[in-house]
């Protein structure tokens, strides 16, 4: 019951004006990491040991952006509720959608990968529009399943097909046995269970990464991009499409991965306050 009118409150919010939910994510910026003081000590260590040339005042400056685009993602991922696909795809341009589109049109499937970096929210809502195939978002459940159903309602607004990261596998085998032209993007930067996935160099520390992207583009031969996305300004977001490999069966093992992983480091170094430093990433380095 709780979870449902959580839900039937973050509908109405949904409503509300851009400016309305950026006062929002001001006050939610000071409740949750001033009162509440969430994951503090986290985000502190992870910038602390990626960055230890950083001075404390630099470091204290990332932290404090950081914190407000957390906040910023919250209220804007609520907004893609409502959005139209006009203004969506206003506010997160692609600049090099054309790319994907020779893929398509020479009858090839692609694999794309990003991180948690910019909004991933509205970077998978808005890659329901992006480029001419059909989008596959590989996703991992929520525990809460009130919860779940209404950001998978979110996702799926614009066509996109949801594939939960288990059954990945299953559905890429079927589609490229049936011929299916498909576009899967990917989150690379997950954390892998304990003693699983392989250790790749990020940000100056050994870092385990799944291998899942690289295994399926190796198997089904699907050329791989990288999606750099970048932080305009509150609520304004660009994507770029970087080609990884077109031949990923010559590739040698790791290739692809590491390949990402530089890429997506190289995001976080040039502007770091937009990756999710929250997240417990190193707990089992």
């Amino acid at each position: 019951m709780g979870a449902k009118i959580g839900i039937f409150l973050l509908v109405q919010l949904s409503r509300l004006p851009w400016s309305a939910l950026y006062r929002i994510s001001n006050v939610l910026k000071f409740i949750i990491f001033d009162v509440v003081k969430y994951r503090r000590d986290v985000i502190h260590d992870n910038l602390s040991k990626c960055f230890p040339e950083k001075s404390k005042e630099e470091l204290n400056a990332i932290t404090s952006s950081f914190q407000l685009h957390f906040t910023d993602v919250i209220v804007e991922t609520l907004k893609c509720y409502r959005i139209s696909k006009e203004e969506l795809m206003e506010r997160f341009v692609f600049e090099n959608i054309e790319e994907l589109n020779e893929y398509f049109h020479k009858g090839v499937s692609i694999i794309t990968i990003l991180g948690h970096y910019g909004n991933w929210e509205m970077a998978g809502l808005a890659y329901s529009n992006a480029g001419i195939h059909k989008p596959n978002l590989v996703y991992r459940p929520l525990s809460n399943k009130v919860f779940d159903a209404f950001i998978l309602k979110i996702r799926r607004r614009f066509g996109a097909d949801l594939i939960p990261e288990k059954r990945i596998f299953k559905r890429m085998f079927a589609e490229h046995k049936e011929s299916v032209i498909t576009n899967t993007a990917l989150i690379g930067d997950q954390t892998p269970l304990k003693n699983r996935g392989v250790a790749i160099e990020f940000l100056g520390r050994s870092t385990p990464f799944f291998e899942g992207p690289e295994l399926l583009a190796s198997k089904f031969k699907t050329p791989v991009f990288f999606a750099r996305v970048k932080k305009l300004r509150r609520g304004y977001y660009s994507c770029s499409f970087e080609l990884l490999t077109a031949v990923p069966q010559t590739n040698a093992k790791l290739d692809i991965t590491s390949m990402h992983v530089k890429a997506l480091e190289k995001s976080i170094q040039e502007a770091p306050a937009y990756w999710l430093w929250s997240h417990r990433r190193w707990k089992y380095a």
